[in-house]
């Protein structure tokens, strides 16, 4: 996607991976521990979002819906995409892994949980 910026010049926006990279993690996995969230603002264009939002009502393209009343999860439901996953799917889940795999083990530990 490409943004002007007052110039009336397109100026291309920055790979997935530079958005990725300019994260401050340390900041992200303090999100997580103390509120169990982290907003990474910026992290996806408006482009990518409509992509995936737009494919939403394609139930093809779901392997599994959870409706979180069903489960006493609340309201509304969540949906596991099926393979092969959407390209800005499977390049963020490749590149946040590295970052959020601390996360993921510490809370494991704190759980008495042995497996990383």
């Amino acid at each position: 996607m490409r943004a002007s910026h007052g110039t009336g010049h397109a100026v291309a926006e920055p790979s997935l991976s530079h958005r990725l990279a300019a994260i401050d993690w340390r900041a992200a996995a303090r999100a997580l521990d103390d509120r169990g969230f982290a907003q990474l603002e910026g992290l996806l264009s408006a482009e990518e979002c409509r992509e995936i939002a737009g494919r939403y009502d394609d139930a093809g393209r779901y392997r599994s819906t959870i409706v979180m009343t069903r489960h006493g999860f609340g309201e509304g439901e969540y949906k596991y995409f099926a393979y092969p996953l959407p390209g800005v799917v499977a390049s963020l889940r490749q590149a946040a892994y590295p970052h959020l795999a601390g996360v993921a083990n510490r809370w494991a530990a704190m759980l008495g949980e042995e497996g990383r």
